[in-house]
C-alpha cells in the first residue's frame, strides 16, 4: 500500500503603522469562555494593514510491505516555503461599518523548496503571482464575494483566494465554504485566540476554474485543518493554519 500525506502550514501575521503591546506567553492552559461567541470584529478604512503571509508544503510518502512497514523511506522535494507582504486596505464600508470592500495586494514575494537549494523559481514567476490586486467583500468574518483581473492567472488566483479564505472566521458551528470546499466547521473561543476546525469537506467548483479536488491519482482526499486566531481589539492580528491531506485508497 501507498500512502501519501500532505501537511500545509499558514501564518498571517500583523503589522501596522502605530506601536502594540504583545501579551506574553505562558505554559497555563488557555480557558475555553464560550461555545458560540459573539464577538464583533472591523477594520477601519483610514489604516493601511500590513500581514506577513508564509506557508510550507510538505509530503512525505512511505512504502508499506504488506502489514509492515518497509525499511524503505522516501522524502520527496515537495516540501516549499512562500512568503509575501500582503497590503490591506478598506476601500469602501457600508454606513454601519460592519461591511467592507477590502483591497488586497501581494508584496516582495520569495519562494525557496527547502529540499533543493538549488531549485529556485524566477523572479518573472513570482511577479506573476503579484502583479494584480485581489477584492472580497467582508462582512464580520463573513466573505460573500471576490473578485480577481480577468489578466491574473490561475495559479495567482487560487493563491489569492487561499489568502482571502484566511480572513473568514464567521464562528457558525455549521458550514463554511472556501479553498477547501464546503466543510463542517467546529469555533472554540478562548480569552486571547479563536479556534477553527474544519473537516468533511466536499468538493466545489469556483466558475470552472478551481475544484477543491477530492481525487487524486485513484486515491480519494479527506482534508481536515484547523487555525488558531488571534486580534488586536476587533482587528485580526495574527491566523496561523494547518492543513493535512490524507490520501486513502
Amino acid at each position: 500500500m501507498f500512502k501519501v500525506m500532505f501537511i500545509i502550514l499558514y501564518c498571517l501575521l500583523f503589522s501596522t503603522v502605530y506601536s502594540s503591546t504583545e501579551n506574553k506567553t505562558t505554559n497555563e492552559k488557555p480557558e475555553k469562555i464560550s461555545e458560540k461567541p459573539g464577538k464583533l470584529y472591523e477594520f477601519q478604512s483610514n489604516i493601511d494593514y500590513v500581514y506577513h503571509y508564509s506557508t510550507d508544503i510538505h509530503m512525505d510518502h512511505k512504502i508499506w510491505a504488506g502489514s509492515e512497514e518497509s525499511h524503505i523511506k522516501r522524502h520527496s522535494d515537495a516540501a516549499f516555503h512562500l512568503y509575501a507582504r500582503l497590503n490591506l486596505t478598506s476601500v469602501w464600508r457600508s454606513a454601519d461599518g460592519e461591511q467592507h470592500l477590502l483591497k488586497l495586494e501581494l508584496k516582495e514575494a520569495r519562494f525557496v523548496n527547502r529540499t533543493n537549494s538549488h531549485s529556485m523559481i524566477d523572479c518573472l514567476a513570482l511577479s506573476t503571482l503579484t502583479r494584480y490586486p485581489a477584492m472580497f467583500i467582508w462582512n464580520q468574518g463573513i466573505i460573500s464575494l471576490s473578485y480577481f483581473n480577468e489578466n491574473d492567472n490561475l495559479a495567482a488566483i487560487n493563491l489569492k483566494k487561499g489568502i482571502i479564505s484566511l480572513f473568514q472566521y464567521k464562528q457558525d458551528n455549521a458550514s463554511e465554504t472556501d479553498t477547501l470546499g464546503t466543510c463542517k466547521t467546529e469555533y472554540r473561543m478562548y480569552e486571547k485566540s479563536l479556534v477553527k476546525d474544519k473537516s468533511e469537506c466536499s468538493n466545489i467548483k469556483y466558475n470552472d476554474e478551481y475544484s477543491s479536488a477530492k481525487q487524486v491519482l485513484n486515491y480519494s482526499i479527506d482534508f481536515q485543518s484547523t487555525c488558531v486566531y488571534t486580534f488586536d481589539n476587533s482587528t485580526l492580528k495574527s491566523s496561523s493554519c494547518s492543513d493535512i491531506a490524507l490520501p486513502r485508497l
